[in-house]
Parts: structure tokens; C-alpha cells; sequence
């Protein structure tokens, strides 16, 4: 059995191949789920390898009892290598997924286009003093023309009947405001994101196959979160004031259509990843070509 190492070896590595191409295949599919991803690398791989294995055991296997047996080792054989070829083929389909997103790394990069999260704060701080801006004019119009416009006041939160001063009522209105759209969080909630979004940078520069599937769906989501927070900052209104909400709109290209679409199986870019996958097929199949067949036969009236 010693000159069987040299193929086992190969076996080996070719199964190791295959399973970790499955598994990095998959978890760009599933988008960074690792459980799911391992247990189909695991089962595919597992499959293959019986497969090869079942092929290899009845090629060498002694018929020494009947030409019966001998001719049900060799149906077995080809048995398991017409299924070895069939989910061999099958396992190259996803296999050369990984691959293909590998040469798509610059554009996944492009595509995340992290800086853009920058322009969120200075947009939003435009948005926040244009609001005060223009809700200080809007009630400096009601003060000044209080004697034709009595119901503006009103509409707008004035105690007309107050010995407090309508410019003091004012002042209150626009402090009031400030505290909304910038709120005591918004300066470590900045600092905090601004923080974030400078390892998100490093993260995607660095590309982990492994890692980077489900970062991008946690910047995505982190992103909207932080939108979405912005926005609830933008939502409370003061009585009478005339604004709408705050927008802001980040946008990731088509990266996660890149990570999870594997069905262009005619693309050139997936040549080769087919390439690989092959090799790695019939370096499982090594100790199978390795193998003598035994015809020994020695009872053929059976």
C-alpha cells in the first residue's frame, strides 16, 4: 500500500480544494453565513469523496469467488465514477464562484465606496442650520407684522397674552430648536461614526474572502442606521415651523448582486475557476487511476 501515499496525498489535497472553494463559494452566496456555507462545503465534499473512494474500493477488490462478483464490482465502479462526474460538474457550478468574485475585487471596492458615508454629517449640519435659519425668518415675519398677523403668531407657539416679550418667546424657540437637530448625543455620535467609518475603509482595502461577505452586509446595515437615526433627529417639528425631514441616501452599487450571483455559468470569468475545479477533481481520482484492477477469477460456474 506504500505507493499509494503519493496519490493519497494528492486526493487530499484536491478534496481540500474543493472544500474550501465550496465553502468561500457559498459565503459570498449566503452573505457571510459560515454554518450554512461549512455544512454544504462539508456534505459536497463528503459526497465527492465517497464517490471516488467507492470507485477506487471496487476497481481493486479481489474477484476471487465468481465472474458474478467481478461483473457487480465493475458496475459498481463505473457506477461511482458516472456519479463522481455528474456531482463533480455539479460542485464546479458553485465552486468557481469564489474565483470569480476574486477577480471582481476592484470592483467590489469601487463599488462599496465607503467615503461617500463623509458628505452624511456636513449634509446633514447644512440641512440642520439652513432649518434654524430659515424657521429665524419665519418667525422675525410673524414678530414684525404681529399687527396684521395675530393668527401666525398663534400658529406658531406665541403666547400673545404673555407679559414675556415676543422676542424673548423668540429666542426660547430657536434655542428649543437647536436642541432638537442637534441633539447632547450628536457630537460622540460624529466622532463614534466618523471612527467607524474609517475602519470600514481599512476593511474593505484589506478584502478578506472570508471576512468580507458579511462586512459588507453589516456596513450596509450600519449605514442605514446611522441615515435612519439622522432622520428621526430631522422628525420633530416646531409648532407652526415649515421644514421637511432630512435625506440622505447611501448607495453600495451592485456588490451584494456581485457576492450572490452565480448562475452566469458561460461567463468568461468563471473559466478559470473551472480550471481548478477540475484539476482538483482529478486530483481526488489519483489513487483510483493509481489503482490495479485484480482479475483474478476462480470459480467462473458460479
Amino acid at each position: 500500500m506504500n505507493r499509494y501515499i503519493i496519490p493519497k496525498i494528492f486526493c487530499t489535497l484536491g478534496s481540500f480544494v474543493i472544500l474550501a472553494g465550496i465553502f468561500l463559494s457559498a459565503l459570498n452566496i449566503t452573505l457571510g453565513n459560515m454554518p450554512v456555507s461549512a455544512s454544504i462545503a462539508i456534505v459536497v465534499t463528503a459526497v465527492l469523496l465517497s464517490l471516488a473512494i467507492v470507485a477506487f474500493q471496487m476497481k481493486t477488490a479481489h474477484k476471487k469467488r465468481c465472474f458474478k462478483r467481478m461483473l457487480k464490482c465493475k458496475t459498481a465502479e463505473y457506477f461511482g465514477l458516472v456519479l463522481f462526474v455528474i456531482a463533480g460538474i455539479g460542485s464546479l457550478l458553485i465552486f468557481n464562484h469564489c474565483i470569480a468574485v476574486w477577480q471582481s475585487t476592484d470592483d467590489i471596492k469601487a463599488n462599496m465606496n465607503i467615503r461617500q458615508l463623509d458628505t452624511m454629517f456636513p449634509e446633514y449640519e447644512t440641512y440642520a442650520n439652513q432649518r434654524i435659519k430659515n424657521y429665524e425668518v419665519q418667525l422675525d415675519e410673524a414678530i414684525r407684522y404681529k399687527e396684521y398677523r395675530q393668527n401666525e403668531l398663534v400658529n406658531l407657539g406665541f403666547d400673545v397674552n404673555s407679559r414675556d416679550d415676543l422676542k424673548n418667546q423668540r429666542k426660547r424657540k430657536i434655542e428649543k430648536l437647536h436642541q432638537v437637530v442637534f441633539p447632547h448625543i450628536y457630537d460622540s455620535l460624529k466622532i463614534s461614526i466618523s471612527d467607524s467609518i474609517t475602519q470600514f475603509v481599512h476593511i474593505v482595502e484589506d478584502f478578506s474572502p472570508i471576512t468580507m461577505p458579511k462586512n459588507i452586509t453589516r456596513i450596509e446595515d450600519w449605514a442605514k442606521s446611522w441615515e435612519k437615526q439622522l432622520i428621526d433627529f430631522s422628525h420633530f417639528k416646531m409648532k407652526g415651523e415649515n421644514a421637511g425631514d432630512f435625506h440622505f441616501e447611501s448607495t453600495f452599487g451592485n456588490v451584494e448582486h456581485v457576492l450572490t450571483t452565480y448562475d452566469d455559468y458561460f461567463s468568461i470569468k468563471r473559466i478559470p475557476g473551472y480550471g481548478v475545479g477540475l484539476i482538483a477533481l482529478i486530483f481526488m481520482l489519483f489513487p483510483y487511476f493509481w489503482g490495479e484492477r485484480s482479475i483474478k477469477i476462480t470459480n467462473i460456474k458460479n
